[in-house]
C-alpha cells in the first residue's frame, strides 16, 4: 500500500470531522459574568497594540492557564473548562510575555452569529482558544518571567516593524508588516478589502513561500558555510521555528513549518520527501492540537491549497500538458501550463471560499499569474531593508534602504493599479451564495472521480477524459445551484431596529427596512453577508417604511458602497410623504427638522449618484410578481392623517402568498394603525393575518386590542434589541399578544426569523449557530 501513514491520518482527519459536526464542543457560559467585574490570574502568551475604530491604540495582553479567583468563581458555570481570556488592558505598562499576572476587569463575551451569513466572532475565538474578553483590565499582580525566549522574539519583532516604518510610507510599511512579520494592526482597513475582493488576501498570510525563502535560503548558505548537515538542519529548523513564534504561528504557518522540517529530515537521512505525507501528517498534528481546526477557513483554504498542488496538478499536467517542438507553440503551451497550479488549487478551495465568503472575484486566477511571482521581490526587498536596519546608521545605508524600499514600493503600486483595473471589468465578482455542505460532499466526489477514475483499454483515452470532465463539471454547476422553492420572509436580528428580506417564488429578492440604533455598520456586519449568503446580488426594491434611523441606517451604507462586490438595487421606495415635487400640495403642512430630514434625503442623494430609480408609494399601491402579491396600505396623503410624529406616517404592507398573508407595520402608531385596521378588516373579512410583524419593535402605544382583534394573528414577530433603552417589548403588549393567543417571536431571542410557506404549510426557523429550530403550522 502507498503512503500508508498519509492514508491513517487521512482516516483520523474523518473521523475529527464527524467528531466535531455530530458532538460540538461546549463553549464557557458567561451569562451570569457579563458586564461583572471579574478576578484571575493567568500566564501572558501574547500581546499587541490594536487600533479601534476611533483611530485609538488599545493594549492587549493574551492569557492561558487561567485561574479564577473564589469570588468570582460563582459567575462562571464551569470555571474549570476557560481557556484562555483577552484582556484590554487599562494602561500600557510593560508586561512581558511569560509573566503570570493577577487581573481585574469586567467580563465582555464574544458576539454570536444570529443571522445567516454573520460572522461568528464567538466560534472564532473558541477556535483561538479564547472564551471571553476582559474590558477596562487592570493590573494587580505580576511575577517574574519565565520564558524569555518569546519576549526576546517579541522586541526583535517590536524592532523589525519600527525599521519598516522608517523606510516604507504608512500605507506599504502596514503591507510589509504584514507580510513579513504577522502583525495587521497597522495594516489599511481599504487594502485590506481590495486584496479579498480580488482575491489574493492569500499573499498576506505567513505561509509556504515564507518558510521555504528564509528557511531554504538559510540552509542553503548554511551548507555552503561548511556546517555540517545535521548542524545545518537542526539550526535551519529552531529558526524557522522562531520566525514562527514572532509572526504569530497561524495555521498557514504551522502547517509550513511542519512541512519544511519533513523535508529537512528527509534530507538528512537520505529519504525521498513525500508532500502528501507532510501535509497529512501536519494537519493531524494540528487537529490533535485543536480539534476545531477543522471548521477554520484558513486551515481549510491552506491544507487545500497544498492539496491542489499535490494531487490535481500531477493530473491535469497529465492529462492536458503537451509538449511542442516549434517555438511559437512552445510559448503558447508554457503560457497554458501556468494556469495549470492556479486551476489547481482553485478546484479544491473554490467550495470552501464560496461557503465562507459567499462570493468569488472572477479574474483571481489571471491576476494570480503575475502577482505570486512578483512576491519574490517584495519579500526581497522587506528582507533586505531590515537588513540595514541592523546595519550601524549612516547616509549610505539609509540610502539604500530607500532606494530597496521603493523597489517593493513599486511593486505593491501595481498590485493596487492591477486590482483597481479587475474591478472594472464586468462581472468582477461573483456573488454565489452558501452552498449546502450535502452539495460540498457531491462536488468533491465528482473531483475525486475525475483524478482517480483509471482507464479502460478498450475506450479510447478522449472519451474517458471527455467523462470524467462531464461529471466534474456537472458536480461544480451542482455547487452553484441554490435550491429555493415557494416564498420566503426573513426577520432579520439587527439590534433595536427592523431589517425584513422577502425572496419571491421567482428568486426576486426585496428588503423592507434595513436599520439599528444599537449595532453600528449592520449594514456592512449583518445585511451585507445575509443577502450575500442567500446568493442575492440584486434587490428589486428596497423599501424604507420612514425615517427613523432604526429603519434606514444599513440601507444607508448599501447605498454608500461602490465597490464591485456591492449589492446591487434596482429601486428605492419611500413613502408618498417623502415626496418634495409641488404635485403633493399639502407636504408643507408636515413639519419635519433638519436633523430627520437628513436621513432620508441623503438617500435620496445616494441612489441619485448610483443610478437607482425613486419610487414614492401610498395607499393602495400595487406590486405583483407572479403569485406574490405586495399591497401598501399606508402612507396617504389624506389631510387628517398627516401629522408630525415620522411614526405615523410608516409605510405598512399587506403581502399575500396563496392563503398565506403577512401584515408588515413599520412603527405606525395612532390614526394611521386605525386607518390600517379598517383596511385590514375589508381585505381580509375575518380572515387571520398569518404572520404580523408587530409594529414599533413591542411598544406598549402601537399595536392596541382593536387592532389584535381584527388581525388576529397566527405568528408576531417582535423586532427588538437586547436589554434596548426603551424596555421593548413593553409588558403591556406582550399581555395583549398572549391574549389573542398568537404564537411569539423575538429577534433578540431567537436570532433571524425565517418563515417559508408553499401557500398553505408554513415553517418557522429560529435561527443561532448552535442549532436551528423549525416550527410548523
Amino acid at each position: 500500500m502507498r503512503r500508508p501513514l498519509a492514508l491513517g491520518c487521512l482516516l483520523f482527519i474523518v473521523a475529527v470531522f464527524l467528531y466535531v459536526c455530530l458532538f460540538p464542543p461546549a463553549q464557557v457560559e458567561t451569562d451570569m459574568a457579563e458586564g461583572k467585574t471579574v478576578y484571575l490570574a493567568g500566564k501572558v502568551y501574547r500581546k499587541e497594540i490594536r487600533s479601534n475604530q476611533f483611530g485609538e491604540d488599545n493594549y492587549i495582553i493574551y492569557l492561558n492557564h487561567i485561574v479564577i479567583s473564589d469570588e468570582s468563581k460563582s459567575l462562571f458555570e464551569n470555571e474549570k473548562t476557560i481557556q484562555g481570556v483577552l484582556c484590554y488592558m487599562e494602561n500600557e505598562d510593560e508586561i512581558p510575555l511569560g509573566s503570570t499576572v493577577a487581573v481585574r476587569g469586567n467580563v465582555q463575551e464574544f458576539m454570536q452569529s444570529t443571522n445567516p451569513g454573520e460572522f461568528d466572532s464567538r466560534q472564532y475565538y473558541q477556535i483561538l482558544k479564547l472564551d471571553f474578553k476582559l474590558k477596562n483590565t487592570e493590573l494587580v499582580t505580576i511575577s517574574a518571567n519565565d520564558n524569555k525566549l518569546y519576549e526576546l522574539l517579541y522586541c526583535i519583532k517590536e524592532k523589525c516593524s519600527m525599521v519598516l516604518e522608517c523606510y516604507y510610507d504608512e500605507t506599504d510599511a502596514g503591507i510589509m508588516k504584514t507580510i513579513l512579520l504577522g502583525d495587521k494592526n497597522s495594516l489599511s482597513e481599504t487594502i485590506e478589502e481590495q486584496y479579498k475582493r480580488n482575491g489574493i488576501i492569500h499573499i498576506m498570510a505567513i505561509s509556504g513561500l515564507h518558510i521555504s525563502m528564509l528557511g531554504m535560503g538559510l540552509y542553503k548558505i548554511l551548507k555552503k558555510l561548511k556546517l555540517p548537515l545535521g548542524a545545518a538542519g537542526v539550526t535551519t529548523v529552531l529558526f524557522i521555528w522562531c520566525y514562527g513564534i514572532l509572526a504569530g504561528m497561524s495555521a498557514s504557518a504551522c502547517r509550513a513549518i511542519i512541512m519544511f522540517g519533513f523535508k529537512i529530515a528527509a534530507d538528512l537521512l537520505g529519504r525521498t520527501y513525500d508532500l502528501l505525507t507532510a501535509l497529512a501528517v501536519s494537519a493531524v498534528l494540528l487537529l490533535l492540537e485543536q480539534p476545531l481546526y477543522i471548521r477554520h477557513c484558513g486551515f481549510l483554504l491552506s491544507f487545500g491549497a497544498v492539496l491542489g498542488i499535490g494531487v490535481v496538478l500531477p493530473v491535469l499536467e497529465k492529462n492536458f500538458k503537451k509538449e511542442s517542438g516549434k517555438t511559437g507553440k512552445k510559448i503558447r503551451e508554457r503560457i497554458v501550463s501556468g494556469l495549470f497550479p492556479g486551476i489547481a488549487v482553485f478546484l479544491v478551495s473554490f467550495p470552501i471560499q464560496i461557503y465562507y465568503y459567499y462570493q468569488y472575484p472572477i479574474y483571481s486566477l489571471l491576476l494570480n499569474l503575475f502577482i505570486i511571482p512578483l512576491m519574490t521581490v517584495v519579500m526581497v526587498s522587506g528582507l533586505a531593508v531590515l537588513f540595514c536596519g541592523v546595519l550601524p546608521s549612516s547616509v549610505l545605508v539609509h540610502m539604500a534602504g530607500k532606494l530597496l524600499a521603493f523597489s517593493g514600493h513599486i511593486i505593491l503600486a501595481i498590485y493596487s493599479i492591477a486590482c483597481g483595473g479587475t474591478e472594472k471589468l464586468p462581472g468582477a465578482v461573483a456573488i454565489t451564495g452558501q452552498p449546502k455542505v450535502w452539495q460540498m460532499v457531491v462536488y468533491y466526489g465528482t473531483l475525486l472521480f475525475f483524478l482517480f477514475w483509471r482507464e479502460r483499454q478498450e475506450k479510447p483515452k478522449r472519451y474517458f477524459l471527455v467523462v470524467r470532465l462531464a461529471v466534474l463539471a456537472t458536480g461544480f454547476c451542482l455547487l452553484l445551484v441554490r435550491f429555493q422553492r415557494g416564498f420566503e420572509i426573513t426577520f432579520l436580528n439587527v439590534g433595536q431596529g427592523d431589517c425584513i428580506y422577502v425572496r419571491s417564488e421567482g428568486k426576486k429578492a426585496y428588503l423592507f427596512d434595513g436599520g439599528s440604533t444599537d449595532r453600528s455598520q449592520v449594514g456592512t456586519y449583518q445585511i451585507t453577508p445575509f443577502l450575500k449568503s442567500q446568493g442575492v446580488g440584486c434587490l428589486e426594491a428596497v423599501f424604507v417604511s420612514h425615517g427613523d434611523k432604526d429603519h434606514y441606517s444599513g440601507i444607508e451604507e448599501l447605498l454608500e458602497d461602490t465597490e464591485s462586490d456591492r449589492i446591487r438595487i434596482k429601486r428605492l421606495v419611500l413613502p408618498v410623504t417623502e415626496k418634495t415635487d409641488a404635485e403633493t400640495n399639502c407636504r408643507e403642512e408636515v413639519t419635519i427638522t433638519d436633523n430627520e430630514m437628513d436621513g432620508m434625503e441623503r438617500l435620496k442623494e445616494l441612489a441619485r449618484a448610483q443610478g437607482i430609480e425613486i419610487v414614492y408609494i401610498k395607499k393602495g399601491d400595487k406590486i405583483k410578481d407572479g403569485v406574490l402579491q405586495i399591497e401598501c396600505f399606508h402612507p396617504t396623503l389624506e389631510q387628517e392623517t398627516l401629522t408630525e410624529d415620522r411614526n405615523e406616517q410608516s409605510e405598512v404592507f399587506y403581502i399575500t402568498y396563496g392563503n398565506f398573508s403577512a401584515l408588515l407595520t413599520g412603527d405606525v402608531t395612532g390614526e394611521a394603525e386605525r386607518s390600517v385596521k379598517e383596511q385590514l378588516e375589508q381585505k381580509t373579512n375575518g380572515r387571520s393575518v398569518t404572520v404580523l410583524k408587530v409594529a414599533h419593535h413591542g411598544s406598549m402605544y402601537s399595536t392596541d386590542a382593536d387592532f389584535l382583534a381584527a388581525a388576529s394573528p397566527l405568528i408576531s414577530i417582535i423586532s427588538c434589541g437586547e436589554n434596548n433603552s426603551y424596555g421593548h417589548p413593553h409588558k403591556e403588549l406582550l399581555e395583549r399578544l398572549e391574549e389573542c393567543k398568537t404564537q411569539i417571536y423575538k429577534t433578540m431571542e431567537s436570532g433571524a426569523i425565517t418563515i417559508w410557506t408553499d401557500g398553505e404549510r408554513v415553517e418557522v426557523t429560529e435561527y443561532n449557530s448552535l442549532d436551528m429550530r423549525v416550527h410548523t403550522y
